[in-house]
């Protein structure tokens, strides 16, 4: 089973993956370094924190590169919604 390492980049910074994970295709390699970009996500929503997930085979060549913006909507959209104003209870408080 081919391994996959996951390098984290980010403004001349790299935090390189010296174990790996394996994975019997390229595409669960994709969904793992998507989820990757999630966590991220959720501790670092703002530019310039923005990281770029290399994905290596054990080859050392480079089939994938996930962009930030391949943070899942469902993580977009609990960012809007933590920004939104909570709605009022339409009671006034005296």
């Amino acid at each position: 089973m081919p391994r996959y390492f996951f390098h984290l980049i980010s403004d001349g910074l790299v935090i390189a993956d010296e174990e790996g994970i394996p994975f019997s295709e390229l595409s669960a390699a994709h969904r793992h370094g998507v989820k990757l970009q999630d966590q991220i996500r959720l501790y670092c929503p703002e530019p310039p924190c923005d990281w770029i997930v290399k994905v290596s085979d054990h080859t050392g060549a480079t089939p994938l590169v996930i962009l930030p913006s391949a943070a899942s909507p469902s993580i977009v959209a609990r960012e809007f919604e933590a920004e939104m104003p909570q709605a009022s209870s339409g009671r006034d408080v005296a």
